[in-house]
């Protein structure tokens, strides 16, 4: 297992950490020497988590929460800045779903509590927790999403490909909003896990056949989820982001000399804070004889475009005298 000396004392918290994929998170994370809060609305396996850690000389602790409740979260995050002190790193590891249903036959009270427990539980554990990421050196937020919210396949659930759908996408808002705060936000879309549930709902079969559509022919372990949030949550991944923000222009750079820098000749119709480097490659030194306009895609104004090379005229024919 890889070292991560730097995690040492940081303050993770994980939901669903009762049993699966976010029980060896938790297990590995405070392997790492992260004081780890244990998040989970199964108080009885929750605690059997945090116990195992505490036994094995880490810090851990159980948080019941009903993670898809606003104000059990709000207290859940005020319960660990009080025990720990603060903290420093979120996992959204909880999802789920309860059964297989086409959008025609599923209970409307089934998508709500999927949608739930996969997307609202992320929105709320993340909007309570930045406070205090903003405040850590390191803030790290790592969400994990799934296979089934990139593509569609028949043995998922289609609320559930979409909530974690929308994981996916409220992780990119996260790492754009939280970048200047110096919060990384990412997230992972593991495909069938061979987690003790998994292994009891599924047969020798359906593993064998899950395992045949993947390259290395092989379920994926929770364990090897639980490396790649420690790799993310690490000072190796500082510059690990989803979508890397567009650089805003701060009190103090020369805006003109990036500008001619960048691009010599670029027109000035846009006031220059609202100058980005790509859009300034976009107009180019104009040509001298303007051989047409074309429409900027970024500010919607016409631009001297570059004249084409004039087409070759395909050769005439020659026409020899008959003999």
């Amino acid at each position: 297992m890889a070292n991560y000396p730097e995690l040492k004392d940081r303050v993770a918290l994980i939901t669903g950490a009762a049993q699966g994929i976010g029980a060896e998170t938790a297990r590995l994370f405070a392997a790492q020497g992260c004081r780890v809060a244990v998040v989970d609305i199964d108080a009885g396996n929750g605690e059997k988590v945090a116990a195992a850690i505490r036994d094995g000389g880490g810090n851990a602790r159980l948080f019941r929460t009903d993670i898809t409740d606003a104000s059990s979260v709000e207290t859940c995050i005020a319960g660990i800045a009080q025990a720990f002190g603060g903290l420093d790193i979120v996992i959204n590891c909880a999802g789920g779903y309860g059964r297989l249903a086409t959008v025609e036959d599923m209970p409307i009270d089934e998508w709500d509590r999927t949608v739930a427990l996969n997307l609202r539980s992320v929105f709320l554990i993340c909007k309570a927790a930045i406070p205090l990421l903003k405040k850590s050196k390191a803030g790290r937020i790592i969400n994990v999403s799934s296979i089934s919210g990139r593509t569609v396949h028949a043995a998922s659930s289609p609320a559930y490909g979409a909530a974690k759908a929308g994981v996916t996408q409220l992780t990119r808002f996260l790492a754009f909003q939280l970048g200047p705060d110096n919060i990384t936000a990412n997230a992972i879309a593991p495909i069938t896990t061979l987690t003790p549930r998994v292994a009891a709902l599924r047969t020798e079969a359906d593993i064998e056949r899950i395992a045949a559509q993947v390259p290395l022919r092989r379920l994926a372990v929770p364990e090897d989820h639980a490396q790649a949030m420690l790799f993310l949550a690490s000072d190796a991944a500082a510059l690990h982001q989803w979508r890397r923000a567009r650089r805003q222009r701060r009190p103090g750079d020369d805006v003109e000399d990036l500008r001619n820098r960048t691009a010599p000749s670029a027109p000035s119709h846009l006031p220059a804070p609202h100058r980005p480097v790509s859009h300034l490659v976009m107009h180019r030194r104009p040509p001298a004889v303007p051989w047409r306009l074309r429409r900027c895609r970024i500010c919607a104004t016409n631009v001297p475009a570059h004249p084409r090379p004039p087409r070759r005229a395909a050769p005439k024919p020659s026409i020899s005298a008959a003999p």
